[in-house]
């Protein structure tokens, strides 16, 4: 007999990932894997009693048995106490051990901690008063589809079955961020020709030209060129992160007088017309940008301006992070993320992020987030247990301890045991 619940209908899997999104991919232990398990936890523990009351055989005298006696109810204590300390930091006791049965926190999905005490000191008190009943009282009630007694719902434990799905200790599968659109980045190097039809808005008026078609006959006239002494036309969006989002002569449209069809452009060259026999060719050229901009440095798919240091400005390109337990964390500027961040040299005004760690693998100050335009830059600052980058197409790199890398979205960054998804804001 179980109690009805509210999620009745539904398998336990996919209650568990409803109620507790940390935990997608784990399954609730079944009932009779349970019982199975708690048996031979009473089958060890009776084993033990009996090897240590052994002695007891030989005794000649009333005080050699009271002596093997006190030994005896101290090798068995000493030895609960050992498993259940074990139990506390890994959620196994023996017999769960051995049949893959491991409880956690339904909250974080972290060991039990002083709620595995908590929960068998319910269990012995209940049933110690009511001489066994109330403890089979508590299984005949236990609601599924998370298989949880009123023991488990009272100290927030959740039993799981790791053999059938995932162990809380790997990380969880990636969230389904297909749907999110894609931001292209654009490099100012390798555009050899661009063949993307362009707009009138991609390209000012400074660029336009009256260039006939290339390779038709040649126009007799003066072509139109930019006075040089007037620098290229480059928007800069996103602050002083300085993404760089319209590059002078990537998609320029000529104008012809009878409609003649677009042309495609290289893009480190300016309208240029081929000069005839009528038409003297011109004595200057502006001067081709076919390397990086002053300032800028190639971060694999992207050009960022290089900081120094990082600026605290607002960013075009923002991003998000969903962490592991269901937090969410905006990269909308420069972040600090720790279990209790500081502001480390040259990042005095960045906002601090305290990180939900029970299981203490990040560090005080560990990471330095900020939005980019193909994801999120993360700069490891020489944490203890490292940071790592997934991306969307399953490969992980480990970020350098004091170097940074860049993690696309759609992909995960990893931050000691500590797991996020990078989503659009």
């Amino acid at each position: 007999m179980t109690l009805p619940s509210p999620l009745d209908g539904v398998d336990g899997p996919t209650a568990l990932a409803a109620q507790a999104p940390h935990l997608r991919g784990c399954v609730p232990a079944p009932l009779g894997r349970r019982a199975a398990a708690r048996g031979l936890d009473f089958l060890l523990g009776v084993l033990v009693g009996s090897i240590a009351s052994l002695p007891l055989r030989s005794a000649s005298s009333l005080s050699q048995v009271m002596s093997l006696g006190l030994v005896a109810q101290v090798v068995v204590i000493v030895f609960t106490v050992v498993v259940y300390v074990y139990f506390a930091r890994t959620g196994y006791l023996p017999g769960g051990r051995l049949l893959g049965i491991r409880q956690v926190r339904l909250i974080d999905g972290a060991s039990p901690g002083w709620a595995g005490f908590l929960k068998y000191l319910l269990i012995a008190v209940v049933g110690g008063v009511t001489l066994g009943i109330g403890y089979l009282v508590t299984v005949l009630l236990i609601r599924k589809p998370l298989n949880q007694a009123w023991h488990d719902r009272v100290t927030g434990l959740i039993v799981l079955d790791v053999r059938a799905g995932r162990d809380p200790a790997t990380p969880a599968p990636p969230i389904d961020v297909s749907a999110a659109p894609s931001v292209p980045a654009i490099s100012l190097v390798g555009l050899d020709e661009v063949k993307v039809p362009p707009t009138e808005s991609d390209v000012p008026a400074l660029w336009t030209s009256q260039a006939p078609d290339l390779g038709s006959s040649p126009v007799v006239g003066k072509p139109v060129l930019p006075p040089v002494s007037t620098p290229a036309a480059v928007s800069v969006v996103g602050g002083e992160l300085g993404v760089i989002t319209s590059v002078p002569g990537r998609r320029a449209r000529t104008v012809e007088p009878s409609g003649a069809p677009e042309t495609t452009v290289t893009p480190a060259v300016t309208s240029h017309v081929t000069p005839s026999a009528a038409t003297p060719a011109p004595t200057e050229e502006p001067p081709a940008t076919s390397g990086p901009v002053d300032g800028v440095e190639e971060v694999e798919d992207h050009t960022l301006l290089a900081p120094s240091p990082l600026s605290l400005g607002a960013s075009g390109s923002l991003r998000a992070l969903f962490a592991d337990d269901g937090e969410r964390i905006n990269i909308d500027r420069v972040v600090i993320v720790g279990r209790n961040p500081t502001a480390p040299p040259g990042f005095p005004d960045a906002r601090l992020v305290v990180l939900r760690d029970p299981s203490m693998s990040t560090s005080k100050t560990h990471a330095v987030l900020r939005p980019d335009p193909g994801g999120v830059w993360v700069m490891d600052l020489h944490s203890t247990n490292g940071s790592a980058v997934t991306t969307p197409s399953g490969i992980r790199t480990a970020v350098p301890a004091g170097g940074a890398l860049v993690v696309a979205s759609g992909g995960q960054l990893h931050l000691g045991r500590r797991s996020f998804h990078v989503i659009e804001a």
